[in-house]
């Protein structure tokens, strides 16, 4: 660990309330972060429960609108309470919050539906039959940035090889995915970063027209790609498990790139695995896998970083 004098880290305390900062470089999102994300934290409170600290609700300290109670770090209820010490308490009119997670997506309608829930989301189908049915008044679309993909483990011989992973993606139609899986105004990816957010500053285009479709649906290269790949393994079949996360959309995405891979790439077996995400995650990052479907929504926009 390299250690540097405080005065060198680009932050000075002008007085007990005041913070000064300095930027190495221009920073657009710098005071969003600071508004949102990066806060003072209680020094004693957090050296008592070290890498524990934030685990449950008992281990989390907050000064926000509310107070979060009843997390236990595993469990799907909890509450949001107000916070009577805030700032701005008497600007804040909700009591409790309560939350819950339902990982069924008709069940989480049918909740709504009934009125035992005041906020819920709606995916794929849900959204379709929403837009004209009798929740049509209720459905607000907006979109995230928020951007699915596929990790392969480089580590294992046939995930491994650039040519595998080239043919698998050439032979995903990804505006058949979004159309005809997901069926919720996403909109297929054209690189790893977002469409919409980011402009060009001179001529006003977005960040996806100047760089052009980096993802496209190609059933001949497709198909090139795979036998380039069967010479370099030296074999004709190839079997890999997808892990996908345990939610309907996700096992959806998952079964597209099964039923797509093994219909366009002879050969190719594509096996299907959906756990927890947390396990999931936990899994990936272990390195115990073949490949995983897999999202990642950004907190900010940065082009660079999303």
């Amino acid at each position: 660990m390299v250690k540097k004098a405080v005065s060198t880290l680009g932050a000075k305390a002008l007085s007990k309330t005041k913070l000064q900062i300095t930027l190495a470089q221009k920073t657009p999102y710098f005071n969003y972060r600071l508004a949102t994300e990066l806060y003072p934290l209680n020094k004693q409170f957090v050296e008592k429960y070290g890498d524990k600290y934030g685990s449950s609700a008992a281990k989390t300290l907050s000064n926000g609108p509310f107070n979060l109670k009843g997390w236990t770090g595993s469990n799907e209820t909890w509450s949001y309470v107000k916070n009577s010490k805030y700032y701005n308490a008497k600007s804040v009119r909700l009591k409790t919050v309560k939350v819950q997670t339902v990982k069924d997506n008709n069940t989480a309608q049918n909740l709504f539906a009934s009125n035992s829930v005041q906020v819920t989301t709606v995916t794929g189908t849900q959204v379709q039959a929403d837009q004209s049915g009798k929740l049509k008044k209720n459905l607000v679309l907006t979109k995230q940035n928020r951007m699915a993909f596929l990790v392969w483990n480089s580590k294992r011989k046939a995930t491994a090889n650039t040519a595998l992973r080239q043919a698998v993606s050439y032979a995903i139609n990804r505006q058949t995915l979004v159309k005809n899986v997901l069926k919720d105004g996403s909109v297929p990816a054209k690189s790893m970063v977002t469409q919409g957010d980011f402009t060009n500053p001179t001529t006003g285009k977005d960040f996806n027209d100047d760089t052009g479709n980096l993802y496209p649906y190609n059933l001949k290269k497709a198909k090139q790609y795979w036998k380039q790949a069967q010479s370099q393994l030296g074999t004709k079949k190839v079997t890999i498990e997808l892990l996908t996360a345990d939610v309907d959309v996700s096992k959806a995405v998952g079964e597209y790139v099964q039923s797509t891979a093994q219909q366009n790439l002879p050969g190719l077996k594509v096996t299907l695995k959906s756990i927890p995400l947390n396990n999931e995650i936990a899994t990936l990052t272990k390195g115990d896998f073949d490949a995983g479907s897999i999202g990642w929504t950004s907190d900010f926009k940065d082009q660079l970083i999303s």
